[in-house]
């Protein structure tokens, strides 16, 4: 059983044209749950001769129906925004959970 002690936000995104013919995300829907968020987990991956730290997050909600996590949607959990690389539906008796694979996005790189 999982504690969902943490409230998320979660963030819906449809892709549009701009004025200049461009794509642009759009933010189409948001909305928040509760969810649980384990530490941040990973290591060291020494691909292509450059060493880069990969780290994931794991953030547990319940599945609802009408409201199903999809890996093109963000999460926002205290001030910092994490994007889906994975979501696990898993079952539990008779309930399911999202548990989805999460990474940080540094939203001060340009």
């Amino acid at each position: 059983m999982y504690k969902l002690n943490r409230r998320v936000g979660v963030k819906v995104w449809a892709a549009t044209t701009d004025q200049y013919g461009g794509n642009a995300a759009t933010l189409v829907r948001q909305y928040t749950k509760w969810a649980q968020v384990d530490n941040r987990r990973g290591g060291i991956d020494r691909g292509q001769g450059k060493d880069q730290w990969e780290y994931d997050t794991i953030i547990i909600m319940r599945h609802e129906r009408t409201r199903p996590t999809k890996s093109n949607f963000t999460i926002d959990y205290e001030g910092c925004r994490y994007i889906i690389n994975q979501v696990v539906i898993e079952n539990e008796a008779h309930n399911k959970w999202d548990k989805c694979y999460c990474s940080m996005v540094d939203e001060n790189i340009s």
